[in-house]
């Protein structure tokens, strides 16, 4: 989890999220574990709630920052996420904490919109919900 205030280290691939996270002696979470803090106790559809609420959280953008930055929506763009000129895009990354409403239940910042976040399960996809892509909108069952 992010420090509030600070710039999101985005746009990196998974191995080094877990480098990062190695560094500062921490663990990359596994699906559940990112699930269980957006969602809260009560097993929320969103950080906040169950209704959605667009721009509550850094999840009301036209267009995804990897479309504005390769300029096309072509499925391709998915793979090339880990480039990190896409964080350089006017606007794309809020400072963590800056919308303040988009916090779950367990006081977890900012785990809808704003970015892609790695987990230590990345190949878990039945596990992921609407909190987890928020940024680009997707509903995946649980």
């Amino acid at each position: 989890m992010s420090l509030l205030g600070a710039v999101p280290q985005g746009y990196i691939s998974e191995l080094q999220a877990a480098a990062a996270c190695a560094e500062a002696g921490k663990r990359m979470c596994s699906d559940l574990e990112w699930l269980r803090a957006c969602q809260g106790a009560s097993a929320a559809i969103y950080p906040y709630g169950d209704a959605v609420m667009p721009g509550v959280c850094n999840d009301a953008r036209a267009v995804h920052p990897a479309v504005e930055y390769f300029g096309t929506a072509d499925p391709w763009i998915y793979g090339e996420l880990d480039n990190a000129c896409i964080s350089q895009i006017p606007a794309s990354l809020a400072i963590t904490g800056q919308h303040p409403g988009c916090v779950s239940q367990d006081g977890a910042l900012d785990m809808m919109g704003n970015l892609h976040e790695w987990t230590a399960d990345p190949e878990e996809l039945s596990r992921r919900i609407l909190c987890r892509y928020g940024a680009q909108r997707t509903r995946v069952s649980i």
